[in-house]
């Protein structure tokens, strides 16, 4: 059945039984479903656009910043590298992830320039990679060590104690 519906108002069908509004309801879904979708492609476009970056927990990602000694010509992955291998040289602590800030104050080039710039970013992805690769094998160690001390450890456990000697018991003669 079908209903005259007002000039410029959408006509509207009435089905008669249950399986045809079950129907329609259903390519009305789907419809929705569509429509979700494509508004969905087109925020994930413009999030693209704009380039935004991921927030961390608390509002921003931290970037290690590479930075290039160039008294040495070595090129450390961090700020912090730099702070922790240079704090005890600038009379800083060097536990103290703020350091790098002293250590560069202190620790200048002979005609007062900076000692510590930023790196390249093909010198600062190899020096990350370095530090990656240091870490590992210094893990690597540790684990090793620390298997062999519980294996040692089970070994030990493992090992029957040895049987004391019976002691004897001194006799009293009567």
């Amino acid at each position: 059945m079908v209903t005259e519906a007002q000039p410029g108002a959408p006509s509207q069908e009435t089905p008669k039984t249950i399986e045809q509004r079950m129907d329609t309801l259903e390519s009305v879904m789907f419809e929705l479903i569509d429509k979700v979708e494509d508004i969905a492609k087109q925020v994930t476009g413009v999030k693209k656009q704009t380039g935004t970056k991921a927030k961390g927990l608390f509002g921003g990602k931290r970037t290690p910043v590479p930075m290039k000694d160039l008294k040495t010509g070595k090129v450390y992955p961090s700020r912090a590298a730099v702070g922790k291998a240079f704090a005890v040289e600038a009379g800083g602590d060097q536990f103290n992830t703020m350091v790098y800030y002293t250590v560069v104050k202190v620790l200048k080039m002979p005609d007062g320039s900076d000692r510590f710039v930023p790196a390249s970013p093909e010198e600062g992805a190899k020096a990350r990679a370095e530090a990656q690769a240091k870490l590992e094998v210094e893990v690597a160690a540790a684990n090793a060590r620390l298997e062999a001390e519980q294996a040692a450890k089970d070994k030990a456990a493992a090992a029957p104690a040895r049987a004391a000697k019976p002691t004897l018991k001194p006799q009293h003669k009567k």
